[in-house]
């Protein structure tokens, strides 16, 4: 069976964080999915959180990588994965509102010509980042890319290249590597990815820190 949305969920050490952005997803009005959680080499009991979940939902399946690589190589693999015919993500650390594959569903059907759709985001906590053009400098999230937003079609993803292998920053870059290609995207402000900045050891703030140095 292909489902209408592939989410492709990466995880690194965020057991404790995981189940709230799983019930996130099983909490949708829209029901069309399949869930590829990547596990990105934890050490912690990751396997045991996602098997609980998948015991009584089997649309959601694991897949676990022996070394840690970074976001960018576990949404590529997690996409390789997957089945559905318009990918996106939830960072194991967000959640998704309840009604928020319901809105860029009826986006995708009403206008089939958008290949990829972003944005639609709230906030909870710092909205500034490191520029990964200039570290010296800090930028708006609103200047980003956020892939958590983004809802692109398989085919579409695969003629951009997917996420590059970098440590910082693949979602903006793949978001120009696409505007590069001449793939139109289309923005929706209707803020229904939950993205926590409040969270201890993101990669926005080791980032930061490695930065200082």
């Amino acid at each position: 069976m292909t489902h209408f949305f592939s989410v492709v969920i990466c995880t690194y050490n965020r057991a404790k964080l995981l189940p709230r952005a799983l019930d996130s997803l099983l909490a949708q009005s829209e029901q069309d999915w399949e869930a590829i959680v990547v596990d990105d080499g934890s050490t912690d009991h990751t396997k045991s959180v996602v098997a609980n979940f998948s015991a009584f939902c089997p649309n959601i399946r694991l897949f676990q990588r022996a070394n840690n690589r970074g976001p960018g190589a576990a949404r590529n693999i997690g996409v390789k994965l997957s089945k559905g015919r318009y990918i996106t993500f939830l960072d194991s650390d967000d959640e998704f509102a309840v009604d928020h594959l319901a809105n860029r569903k009826q986006l995708l059907t009403l206008d089939e010509e958008i290949l990829f759709l972003h944005g639609g985001v709230k906030i909870v906590g710092d909205p500034y980042v490191i520029d990964k053009d200039d570290p010296n400098k800090q930028i708006h999230l609103s200047q980003c890319g956020i892939g958590g937003t983004f809802f692109i079609r398989r085919d579409v993803f695969d003629e951009v290249g997917g996420f590059e292998d970098v440590g910082y920053a693949e979602d903006s870059r793949f978001l120009e590597k696409a505007t590069a290609k001449g793939i139109a995207s289309s923005f929706t402000p209707h803020p229904s990815y939950i993205y926590y900045r409040n969270v201890d050891n993101q990669l926005t703030q080791r980032w930061a820190a490695e930065c200082k140095n």
